[in-house]
């Protein structure tokens, strides 16, 4: 579980395999090459799709847990690239968009 604070913000990349759930407060959830963002409220949760980075923010103060969903087995090779692990990264209060 993540701790964040208003207006608070999580880089997270290669987000694709993780799902994102907010346990307290509200988030602003925004993807690289996504036309909508998302905004989740207590118990609701969300799957990103893309392979860019998702940025997650709080609006106010919030708990936000990060789970890794199973894998589906890749080939390997070239393809290992595209299935990377997740980074997840705080980044600092007033982020914006141009952060990404």
């Amino acid at each position: 579980m993540i701790a964040l604070e208003a207006e608070t913000s999580l880089r997270v990349e290669h987000a694709a395999v993780l799902e994102i759930e907010c346990l307290c407060g509200v988030l602003w959830i925004t993807g690289e090459g996504d036309l909508y963002d998302r905004f989740l409220a207590v118990g609701e949760s969300f799957n990103p799709s893309g392979r860019g980075i998702t940025l997650v923010t709080a609006l106010e103060r919030s708990l936000v847990r990060v789970v890794e969903r199973p894998a589906v087995r890749a080939r390997a090779g070239w393809l290992a690239w595209f299935k990377r692990r997740p980074v997840v990264r705080t980044l600092p209060a007033m982020a914006t968009r141009a952060a990404l």
